[in-house]
Formats: C-alpha cells, structure tokens, sequence
C-alpha cells in the first residue's frame, strides 16, 4: 500500500490523480469524509488542466457524489446530525450503478 500524502502536501496533479480514481484511494485505506474539496484557486487550476477523458470522468463522479451528500441536508435529518462513512460509502457506489447506466 502506498502512503498517502498528507493534504498540504498534495500538488494539482496529484487531485487530479485522486479524483480520477476515487476508488483506488478508498482501497489503499482512504476515507470519503477525508476526500477534499477543490475549491477556489484550485478549482480554477483544474479547470484550465488538460484533463484525460478518464479524469473528466472522475470529476464528475466525485461532483455527483458531494452534490448528493449535499442533498441529505435537505432530508428529513436532524440539525448537528453527521454522516458516517458508511453512509458515505453507500452514496459513493449509487454513483458506480448511475455512472454504468
């Protein structure tokens, strides 16, 4: 297993090879609740990257996912109530199942 660098640490390509390949970084032991947003300048880094269609595709995996994660704020949850990784790990693979249809 390769050691996973720490979030500071982290160059753009190396996002861009996370986010690609989600599910890589879940098997060598990470967490979904750890996986990290790109926002600002970051984001817009990203953006202008030449992004493989497999990378693209990660993306937009990944966006699903923080958008449905998103959406439990407007269930029927209780206020301070958190997600567990494993509610986490449930709405990542519906995105496998809608990603293959």
């Amino acid at each position: 297993m390769t050691k996973r660098k720490k979030l500071k640490d982290m160059t753009l390509e190396d996002y861009i090879n996370l986010y690609a390949d989600v599910d890589a970084y879940l098997a060598s032991g990470g967490k979904l609740l750890d996986l990290p947003l790109v926002l600002g300048e970051g984001k817009r880094r990203v953006e202008a990257y030449p992004l493989t269609d497999k990378q693209r595709q990660g993306f937009a995996r990944v966006g699903l996912f923080f958008k449905r994660l998103g959406a439990l704020g407007d269930t029927n949850n209780r206020m301070g109530e958190t997600v567990t990784e494993e509610q986490a790990r449930e709405i990542w693979e519906s995105t496998k199942v809608e990603e293959q249809t």
